[in-house]
């Protein structure tokens, strides 16, 4: 896969995520299923820095 492609792809995860939560109720974004599992405000959170802290490092790296 070229460095275009793969940094398209990601551009298009951000769009795919706003339009999954945009418009679900801040209850529902907190809500927990178990008091130790994430909510979907945690797994959100989690996913982008992920992105921004690790993969993102991961991709520049392996491009470099």
């Amino acid at each position: 896969m070229k460095s275009k492609a793969i940094i398209q792809e990601l551009d298009r995860n951000a769009d795919i995520f706003e339009a999954l939560l945009t418009g679900v109720p801040e209850a529902a974004i907190r809500w927990k299923p178990q008091p130790d599992k994430w909510c979907l405000l945690e797994i959100a959170c989690h996913l982008y820095d992920e992105e921004r802290e690790d993969f993102r490092a991961r991709l520049r790296h392996v491009l470099d």
